[in-house]
């Protein structure tokens, strides 16, 4: 393997130092038809959209709008597939001639355009010349044959003004991610940084981005900008790029968020690697390692970690196991806020994400609402990662990218407390409520 890997270093180190591959690899110039561009040989395979839709084309009223992907033949026979395409124009073609000149006309499904005798490098070009829905037209790519698509589009050219400084390549507008059954959650990309290299996220909104070395996580960046660009320094060397949905916001009432991702050399690659993400709630291991805990509190947050101290019974574990509205129901004590308390001991973790689903209400409506908190062991005391004014089910989030700090013996510690103590005034009393639905702790290590 090491004798392998210093033949791939010195191969690739021949390969930047010439002039040819610098003026393909970092040319300084918008996608032209019949450019070359280098692409590593490696073994074949496929590549694809981790989701049934990873892009939108012509949305927001552009007209003859064109997507452009390249790709290198690996095998013999080539496929490519383009999902729900409702009459998108597929045109593929190599330096020499178009080989595919067609439609995808289909709805909800597949279209397929094969050829054989593949060998070097094509392009793919997908045109849209209208759109009557803001969000565009969706669509789902997928090529057998190869294992990576290049985008190189200059995004000072396809929206002149709103491109960072001086020229960033990349996706074309726009990519996908989202929750639910037709989007994925992350996509994946790879990079060749040179020295002073970066990487921006266009209209992130809250997008995580995640820089790998090989399998290692190196840095994570949150691209947090709405219609707006997020820039992000990286070292040089070779990178494994995940784009990563922390919050599930949609750009538009047909689902999905969308973005640009960019780079300032000219070299991204969507890649067809695994995201590895582990998720702790109640389904199982109940009691084992992960408890809850329930009723009350008499201050919130209380300045220690072991309160509410109640476990769960099983039947109560039973209510918050899934996301299907079946809750756990506490009504505080007077001088109480109803509160429940979730512990989960994890292995390692370089990123946590935590969700709760639920409600937080009070008798004097003033006083609705929930907070979203985790422990801080380095501090010894709660954060607050999020809170709701509101009396209806709701999600609260947070997201951690320094975990060392909220780990102690692998335990994570998180509370939820709804807005205000059970009191009594005159004649009447006002009840504190908490009713827990479903809770959830993402890890990604």
């Amino acid at each position: 393997m090491k004798k392998k890997l210093l033949f791939f270093a010195l191969f690739l180190s021949i390969l930047l130092s010439c002039t040819i591959f610098q003026n393909l690899i970092f040319a300084n110039q918008f996608v032209k038809k019949k450019t070359s561009y280098f692409f590593n040989v490696v073994e074949a395979g496929y590549v694809r959209f981790k989701g049934l839709f990873g892009a939108s084309i012509a949305r927001e009223g552009k007209i003859n709008e064109t997507h452009i992907y390249h790709f290198q033949a690996l095998n013999n026979e080539i496929s490519v597939a383009i999902y729900d395409g409702d009459g998108l124009e597929v045109k593929i073609y190599n330096d020499t001639q178009i080989i595919i000149n067609s439609f995808a006309n289909s709805a909800d499904n597949w279209d397929y355009f094969n050829f054989s005798n593949a060998h070097g490098n094509y392009t793919l070009e997908i045109k849209e010349d209208s759109w009557s829905y803001l969000g565009g037209n969706y669509y789902g790519l997928k090529i057998d044959g190869t294992n990576r698509i290049f985008m190189n589009v200059n995004q000072s050219i396809l929206y002149p003004g709103y491109s960072p400084a001086p020229n960033y390549y990349g996706t074309n507008d726009a990519m996908i991610v989202g929750r639910g059954t037709i989007f994925s959650r992350y996509e994946t990309y790879e990079i060749f940084a040179n020295n002073n290299s970066s990487i921006a996220i266009y209209d992130g909104d809250g997008l995580a981005v995640l820089i790998y070395d090989g399998n290692a996580l190196k840095q994570i960046f949150l691209a947090n900008s709405n219609n707006a660009w997020n820039t992000f320094n990286i070292p040089p060397g070779q990178h494994k790029v995940i784009v990563y949905d922390l919050y599930g916001i949609n750009d538009y009432s047909t689902g999905g968020n969308f973005y640009r991702l960019a780079t300032s050399n000219a070299s991204l690659w969507l890649i067809n690697e695994s995201l590895a993400i582990k998720t702790y709630d109640f389904s199982n291991n109940a009691s084992i390692d992960r408890y809850a805990y329930r009723y009350q509190i008499y201050s919130a947050p209380p300045s220690s970690n072991d309160i509410p101290s109640i476990e769960f019974s099983p039947s109560q574990y039973q209510n918050i196991s899934y996301d299907d509205g079946i809750e756990q129901i506490e009504r505080a004590s007077l001088g109480y806020y109803a509160s429940h308390r979730f512990v989960f001991n994890i292995e390692n973790a370089s990123l946590l994400h935590i969700t709760w689903k639920g409600r937080g209400w009070h008798d004097f409506w003033l006083w609705n609402g929930a907070i979203l908190y985790i422990w801080n062991y380095s501090s010894g005391s709660y954060e607050l990662l999020d809170y709701t004014t509101g009396s209806s089910i709701t999600i609260l989030e947070g997201v951690i990218t320094n975990p060392s700090n909220y780990i102690q013996n692998g335990n994570i510690t998180i509370l939820v407390v709804q807005n205000g103590y059970s009191f009594r005034w005159w004649l009447w009393t006002f009840h504190s409520y908490i009713a827990t639905d479903y809770i959830k702790l993402e890890v990604i290590d």
